[in-house]
């Protein structure tokens, strides 16, 4: 009787075991699963952003790049456009050649 009662309380502690392996290795799935979703949308939002401020950065030198030119046409000489674009005066003459 008694070997009964230690080989069914060993057959129970084997099956928890076997329980508590199977609902980790399923934890573990879901925390990966979860993990790679939640670092996709962060890594596209990251990508959003940077895509974003490259775009800005690339519209403002483009505005100055115009201003430069508008400027130029008008008559106004390098020193001036210089000061009020921020570029030096180097930058201010090439943008001119290039038109």
């Amino acid at each position: 009787m008694e070997k009964v009662k230690y080989r069914k309380s060993l057959n129970d502690y084997e099956d928890v075991k076997r329980m508590q392996s199977y609902y980790f290795e399923q934890g573990e799935e879901k925390g990966f699963a979860k993990g790679e979703a939640k670092g996709k949308v962060e890594g596209r939002a990251e990508g959003r952003a940077e895509g974003r401020a490259e775009g800005r950065a690339e519209g403002a030198t483009e505005a100055k790049r115009q201003m430069v030119l508008s400027m130029r046409e008008k008559g106004f000489d390098i020193k001036f456009i210089s000061e009020i674009t921020g570029l030096n005066e180097e930058e201010v003459q090439n943008i001119s050649r290039e038109h």
